[in-house]
């Protein structure tokens, strides 16, 4: 599990000008990654994370116009609220999808690069596993 950078600082006794350098350290490396990922998804940041993680929290005017109305609408849900609470988020946006079709794709699209990319990864993986296993069983 990650530690937050202040505990990690804590655990490890780190002096505090070295605190500052590793901190603009830390904030570089995110910017140069956020830099990274933004080539890769050029219109990922169109739309905030938040609407995924608390779609009850984010300010109307954050999302595309196109989803704003349904925005609206699954904010003042109390039924949609009980439901968020519930379960887990991609299921959640999965049973919207029905209800608030616009929004809940625009949630998907943004949810739908990193589980792919996880199967694409973990796919790679269990095949390099296996390879060496049936070569060796065709001898």
């Amino acid at each position: 599990m990650l530690s937050t950078l202040s505990s990690f600082f804590e655990d490890h006794d780190i002096e505090p000008d070295k605190r500052i350098m590793m901190i603009i350290s830390v904030k570089e490396q995110l910017h140069m990654l956020a830099d990274k990922i933004s080539s890769y998804f050029p219109n990922l940041l169109d739309t905030p994370f938040a609407l995924s993680r608390s779609p009850f929290t984010v300010k109307v005017e954050d999302v595309p116009e196109t989803a704003q109305e349904e925005l609206i609408e699954l904010i003042n849900s109390d039924a949609a609220r009980t439901v968020f609470s519930t379960i887990p988020i991609t299921k959640f946006w999965i049973k919207c999808l029905q209800s608030y079709p616009i929004l809940s794709e625009t949630v998907l699209h943004l949810l739908l690069p990193f589980a792919t990319t996880y199967l694409c990864e973990t796919g790679f993986h269990s095949l390099l596993i296996i390879k060496p296993n049936t070569e060796f069983d065709l001898l």
